[in-house]
């Protein structure tokens, strides 16, 4: 079964839940937005040999944002998210991700304008606390999670009002949306759970500058980030969310037999 995993960068991919994925028996087809390779249109299908036809479809972060410079790639990507929507096919929105989902299917994301060099507005950086809700802790995509998540966090908007249809599954202090689902199949989550806590040590010093400026205690971030229990309990809990994803695959190919 082939996966379509979108990422909008080349600094962006689905990161430990590839290789997961890969593990696990997926054939893992990555398509560049930034170079043109996002199909605008797709089709289901639990076949390996179908162009452009696949058995489920991930949608990464990146630095790109919805509001103020749209990047050229992110129409294909609305309508790729439609079409997943309106030909059954599951589908993980992460961080950006999330938000194109939202959006596409009639949400709304913060509006505040970004810039690619941290501009002031809603965020969460670092490891950050998750909490799932009820219908979230019985949901295919959180269950067999605890309450309480601990999520390596990247953003600054956010999804502001949820499509219509669409459950919440958990939040944060600093956001509302962390998860959501749309349907049975389509879901979107804010946080990371493709990237380690101790990603933060690639980050430039400058970000860190900014992030001081902003209130955040560094040592703190980076004592978290590093500590080993957090991170094996992050990695767990992460894992946990990509076998559902793939067991929601699966269970969709299921269906189709």
């Amino acid at each position: 079964m082939k996966i379509l995993v979108v990422n909008h960068t080349v600094d962006h991919n689905a990161g430990r839940f590839e290789v997961w994925l890969s593990e696990a028996g997926f054939i893992i087809d990555n398509r560049l937005g930034m170079s043109g390779e996002v199909p605008a249109h797709i089709e289901y299908s639990a076949s390996d040999d179908k162009d452009n036809a696949f058995a489920g479809v991930i949608v990464t972060g990146g630095a790109y944002l919805l509001n103020g410079k749209v990047r050229p790639w992110l129409a294909d990507v609305i309508t790729l998210i439609q079409d997943c929507a309106d030909k059954d096919i599951p589908l993980l929105g992460i961080c950006l991700g999330e938000q194109l989902i939202a959006s596409a299917l009639g949400g709304v994301v913060s509006s505040e304008e970004r810039s690619d060099n941290f501009a002031d507005g809603g965020f969460e950086y670092g490891p950050c606390e998750v909490e799932i809700n009820q219908a979230g802790l019985a949901s295919p995509l959180l269950k067999g999670l605890p309450p309480k998540l601990i999520m390596y966090q990247n953003h600054q908007s956010e999804v502001e009002k949820l499509p219509t249809s669409a459950t919440l599954l958990a939040s944060s202090k600093d956001c509302h949306v962390e998860a959501f689902a749309y349907d049975k199949l389509i879901y979107g989550v804010q946080f990371h759970p493709e990237v380690a806590l101790d990603d933060i040590n690639t980050w430039p010093e400058k970000k860190f500058e900014w992030l001081k400026t902003l209130g955040y205690d560094i040592d703190k971030m980076k004592a978290a980030a590093n500590d080993n229990r957090l991170l094996a309990t992050s990695e767990a809990q992460s894992r946990v969310i990509c076998e559902n994803f793939a067991r929601i695959i699966k269970d969709r190919v299921k269906h189709t037999r």
